[in-house]
């Protein structure tokens, strides 16, 4: 029994060898890494000139269309900002001429520094963006349901958790 064993060891080994012998002569080519950004089919450009104290930045390709969106607070401001490409239903208003839309959503009590990344919620024909943040003793979420032309439906907000009960 004792045979049986160390053959099987032997063969586990010369398994193994065999396998690393294998694996070990195989190569392969690598390019280097491009220190260059992808640019096409992207454009870089500055929606809302260079702010400073920009924080809580989110972004998402919203809609059927995917039309790109993104979403800011600035230190200081009582807004999320939200920023989306125009469309021919909803004209833009600032960044390269004017091809982007930007909207404030105030809030006089938001607390700086609290407000999440953007959630985006696809229904049939139109979706849903959604933020939360803190709001004095309480989080609180905003809601915008957009369709899928980007015109605007509706805007809500609800106290989510009141703080001082926990």
């Amino acid at each position: 029994m004792n045979m049986n064993m160390n053959m099987n060891r032997i063969r586990v080994f010369i398994i193994i060898l065999v396998f690393i012998l294998i694996v070990s002569s195989i190569t392969a080519d690598a390019t280097a890494l491009s220190i260059n950004p992808v640019n096409n089919p992207w454009i870089a450009q500055s929606i809302d000139e260079d702010k400073s104290g920009v924080m809580n930045t989110s972004s998402a390709f919203v809609g059927t269309n995917q039309i790109p969106m993104l979403s800011y607070n600035k230190d200081g401001s009582n807004a999320i900002t939200f920023v989306h490409k125009a469309t021919s239903a909803v004209v833009g208003n600032c960044g390269p001429n004017d091809s982007w839309f930007c909207f404030n959503l105030n809030d006089p009590s938001i607390r700086h520094g609290t407000v999440s990344n953007m959630a985006y919620f696809q229904v049939i024909d139109t979706f849903l963006v959604k933020w939360a943040y803190q709001a004095d003793f309480m989080v609180r979420g905003k809601s915008i349901e957009m369709k899928n032309d980007m015109s605007r439906l509706s805007i809500s907000e609800v106290d989510l958790i009141e703080l001082e009960k926990f």
